[in-house]
């Protein structure tokens, strides 16, 4: 996680879309992903995380952190039942 913050977040990074599909992203990483998402200097803009192991608990800390107000991210795309 910590190679992935430091990647994404490198002002020379020009990355908007990271596909993370099928990857058997569990519960427990989302909370990894507000170190990136939330920081000014990462250019990502799409997140795309459909088809892993993201269960309520993950989903729902995802939704919490689009919502946030230093989260400049457009779109983060999963495939479980949630309002955004």
């Amino acid at each position: 996680a910590a190679h992935f913050k430091e990647a994404l977040c490198n002002p020379n990074c020009k990355l908007q879309y990271l596909h993370l599909s099928k990857n058997n992203i569990s519960d427990s990483v989302p909370a990894h992903f507000k170190e990136v998402l939330c920081i000014s200097t990462c250019n990502l803009q799409f997140l795309y995380l459909t088809n892993n192991d993201i269960g309520d608990s993950g989903a729902a800390y995802l939704k919490n952190l689009l919502h946030l107000n230093e989260c400049k991210r457009q779109i983060l795309v999963f495939n479980f039942d949630i309002e955004v």
